[in-house]
């Protein structure tokens, strides 16, 4: 069962959006619907972080997603669906741009796509997290995909490239997946 985020007031570049008109509001709206949000392949703009109320979102699927701000200052995340058990996201393309520093030394700056939870006790890990097929792009510093705190989560066949580290960077996670806190995760076939 899905919706479109048409339905909730998105539009896509396709359809006549503006590269700088966010889409955020729309998502959030649709991701908080209790059902898989289904972007049929379209190209939208986020600006700012889409962070839905935790426990609502099942999935975000086949969607492009592109900032809507020149600087990334005012955006930390794209999605941050922290909080949200069994939520799946799929066949999606998250691009920050490929050329920027972010502005910042550590690797707890700038994420395309957060999930599980944030928290080291693992009372608080959730199941059933599941990121697949998506293409991560640019970003400065910071940690792409980012899924700690999870019991059992499947990350996989996910390509991460054109990152840009500036200042002191301690090597942490900032240039790919970062699964800290977790159990039994399953990280396979992604490209770094």
């Amino acid at each position: 069962d899905t919706v479109s985020p048409e339905d909730f007031g998105a539009v896509a570049l396709e359809d006549g959006a503006s590269s700088t008109t966010s889409q955020t509001t729309a998502f959030k709206a649709a991701l908080e619907s209790g059902r898989i949000v289904d972007c049929n392949g379209k190209t939208y703009v986020i600006g700012g972080t889409c962070d839905p109320v935790d426990s609502t979102v099942k999935g975000l699927i086949n969607g492009n997603f592109i900032r809507a701000v020149s600087s990334q200052s005012s955006q930390n995340a794209m999605f941050n669906l922290l909080g949200q058990p069994n939520v799946k996201v799929r066949n999606c393309a998250f691009d920050f741009g490929a050329t920027e520093d972010a502005g910042s030394n550590d690797d707890s700056s700038r994420f395309l796509l957060t999930v599980g939870s944030n928290d080291p006790d693992p009372v608080t890990w959730l199941k059933g997290i599941v990121v697949s097929g998506c293409r991560f792009t640019g970003g400065g510093n910071g940690t792409p995909l980012y899924a700690r705190g999870t019991i059992g989560a499947l990350i996989a066949n996910n390509t991460i490239v054109d990152r840009v580290v500036a200042g002191s960077a301690t090597g942490d996670c900032q240039n790919g997946i970062d699964y800290s806190y977790s159990r039994g995760a399953v990280v396979t076939g992604n490209y770094i």
